[in-house]
């Protein structure tokens, strides 16, 4: 045998029972008698003493007979260890002595070579290998098999770093295929060759009918343009990859948005492999986000009509209260004035412009949402029909106007001369709309139920379930842009000319104070259409019948008045009006410029004082605050409210009390006494 360059082993033969020579040659040589001595040279030990590879040779029953010094580093035994030891022994493991046994069985019979048969070893030190080895069928001069021969690698780092790769494309292959994200793996000619499950759930498509398209047969073509140069410039070498929102066409014809990223894969020349696409669908998100706009616009906008409307009240209520003095003074020049003197032509003119003035605040208090007067049931088909006289007056003589009014509509709690307003309103704007043109104002009435609209300015809350009525005023006009239709409700806007007004915006105002709703329908070039929703009542009336209108017929009595009347009021014009409209019907004023002085005078002087004047707005005490310290000095004193603003707001306060009236100012010397001569009426004062 020899040991480091190569180490050869006799045959076992049935003269030598261990098979081993009794000496090392010093070169390298095949003992037996199929072989002729010298066969392998010096120069072939060397070269297979200096390979990685080992090289080995044994006899027909396993053992060696012959290997390099490589075998003995692979498998871990010193050479003289492996000399003559049979593969049993450094195999060991019984599947591996199975494998090589069939193998060498399988070659002996054949004679054709079995290449990379696979063992996992074990070392003499304990590592685990694994080796591939090849298995040769060698044959002496006369051709009969004597043994084997062959190579063997170790191929455990390799074979490490096959399984680690083969986890690794596991754990993609569930990533890819479990992902809540759509992906997709896209050829440079833009096809998808791999996609996975999400991505043919978002578009609708089986994984065999989306892999037979291009990615642009699916894109919207409103951005397939700007895709195309997104992946052009990627191709290009421009950038890395690209992301981007787009929107895909489903297979049922659906659109869903989608964030699409990309990253160019390319081989080491540069040259573009594939694209890995992810799509991940965003459809509910924009949703989400355009609700909220939408909601954060209703909000702000909600915000401007709730300051406006704050604003609009107080000028109202402080505009009422100057008004005060010019209607009640102007009323008691004309008391005094006899029928013939000149002035009093002038004093008419003043009271006729304060009381215009008066129609003006409550255009702000309706617009504020506060314009709700005298509440009754109401039939609009009858209402609109007893208006074509004063609506014909209102339209430009070159509109013409058709009437689609439904007598059979249910009732709704109104006041008659809001909704009137709101009537002259819309079709004002509507004859505007046609200008100097000639064309069409349609004004319609109905009824619909909740599920059959949904309107634009919506009823705060929402609107409850039933029925509604409505006023429609379309025309055949100019029509309004989107940016020209978010701002007709504004106050004062207007695309004629600048400072028209309230307007819309008391329409508005009104049909949000009645708990109502607008809807508007417009196209530039293609007129417009104002809808207006109003709560049914359950019961019906047909028109021609008598509504019930809150009317006061008394007239001031000429007989003197009796008592005293406290009036509690901060503004000093008003005191004066009010005293002098009294003390001229006969009544003692007992004044009181703030709520605790006015319930003072009331604990000192309530026998006398028949009833009290009591304004809703004042410091120290407020009108509410000054009523219930009164009542707990007399239950039964009669008290009248007076405020600029409308009797079912500044009486909310008062709800499930006895106030014995409420006047509205500004109120003429005549209004005043007739309101004192109702609640005095029974009492003979």
């Amino acid at each position: 045998m020899r040991l480091g360059n190569g180490v050869r082993v006799n045959s076992r033969t049935p003269s030598e029972p261990n098979g081993i020579s009794p000496g090392v040659a010093r070169s390298v040589r095949r003992v037996g008698p199929a072989l002729a001595p010298n066969e392998v040279n010096e120069g072939f030990t060397s070269v297979l003493d200096n390979i990685e590879e080992s090289y080995y040779e044994v006899d027909l029953r396993g053992n060696f007979t012959f290997f390099n010094k490589a075998t003995s580093n692979i498998l871990g035994f010193p050479a003289e260890e492996l000399l003559g030891m049979n593969y049993r022994q450094y195999y060991g493991e019984p599947d591996n002595i199975r494998k090589v046994r069939e193998t060498c069985a399988s070659v002996y019979r054949t004679g054709a070579p079995s290449l990379a048969v696979a063992l996992d070893v074990t070392r003499k030190d304990g590592q685990q290998r694994t080796i591939e080895i090849s298995v040769h069928l060698i044959r002496n001069a006369a051709g009969t098999p004597i043994g084997f021969r062959g190579i063997g690698r170790d191929v455990t780092e390799r074979k490490r770093a096959e399984e680690q790769l083969r986890r690794s494309e596991e754990r993609f292959r569930n990533y890819f295929e479990l992902s809540l994200i759509g992906m997709a793996v896209v050829t440079p000619d833009r096809r998808w060759s791999i996609v996975n499950d999400r991505l043919c759930e978002m578009l609708g498509y089986s994984r065999e009918e989306l892999l037979g398209k291009t990615w642009n047969e699916v894109t919207h073509p409103e951005d397939l343009a700007r895709n195309v140069a997104a992946i052009n410039e990627a191709v290009d070498g421009q950038t890395p990859g690209y992301t981007i929102e787009k929107r895909y066409i489903r297979k049922d014809g659906g659109i869903i948005h989608a964030l699409v990223s990309t990253r160019c894969v390319r081989l080491p020349n540069g040259k573009l492999d594939y694209f890995i696409a992810l799509v991940q669908d965003i459809t509910d998100r924009l949703r989400a986000e355009e609700e909220r706009r939408d909601l954060e616009t209703q909000v702000q906008h909600a915000q401007k009509l709730e300051s406006l409307g704050v604003l609009a009240g107080g000028i109202a209520h402080d505009f009422n209260n100057l008004l005060m003095g010019v209607l009640g003074n102007a009323g008691l020049a004309l008391l005094e004035l006899p029928p013939d003197s000149p002035a009093r032509r002038y004093l008419q003119e003043v009271e006729s412009a304060a009381l215009r003035a008066a129609d003006l605040t409550k255009q702000m208090l309706a617009y504020s949402g506060r314009g709700k007067f005298v509440l009754q049931p109401l039939h609009v088909t009858g209402l609109i029909g007893e208006m074509k006289g004063l609506l014909t007056l209102t339209i430009a003589k070159n509109v013409s106007v058709e009437y689609h009014l439904d007598p059979g509509i249910p009732l709704i709690e109104a006041d008659v001369a809001q909704m009137r307003q709101v009537v002259l309103n819309l079709a004002a704007n509507a004859s505007e709309a046609l200008g100097d043109a000639t064309g069409l104002v349609t004004i319609t009435t109905g009824a619909v139920s909740h599920d059959n609209f949904s309107p634009q300015q919506s009823i705060p809350g929402g609107a409850p379930s039933g029925q509604y009525v409505f006023v429609e005023v379309s025309d055949t006009g100019c029509g309004m842009d989107e940016l020209t239709k978010a701002k007709i409700f504004d106050p004062f806007f207007s695309t004629k000319f600048t400072g028209r007004g309230l307007g819309l915006a008391a329409v508005q105002g009104i049909v949000r104070g009645h708990h109502g709703a607008i809807d508007v329908t417009t196209e530039p070039g293609r007129g417009t259409q104002f809808r207006v929703y109003f709560p049914a009542l359950t019961r019906k009336k047909k028109p021609g019948d008598d509504e019930q209108r809150s009317k006061t017929t008394a007239q001031p009595a000429s007989q003197a008045g009796k008592g005293a009347i406290l009036v509690i009021d901060d503004e000093e014009m008003i005191q004066n009006v009010t005293r002098h409209a009294l003390e001229r019907y006969g009544y003692t004023v007992m004044p009181a410029l703030d709520g605790l002085a006015g319930v003072a005078v009331y604990r000192e002087y309530q026998q006398e004082i028949v009833a009290i004047i009591l304004d809703l707005t004042m410091p120290i005490l407020s009108g509410a605050e000054t009523y219930r310290e009164i009542i707990k000095i007399n239950p039964a004193a009669r008290i009248i409210l007076s405020s600029g603003y409308n009797e079912q707001d500044a009486t909310r306060p008062f709800a499930g009390t006895q106030l014995a009236g409420f006047i509205q100012k500004p109120y003429s010397p005549s209004s005043l006494i007739r309101k004192l001569r109702e609640i005095l009426i029974d009492t003979g004062e």
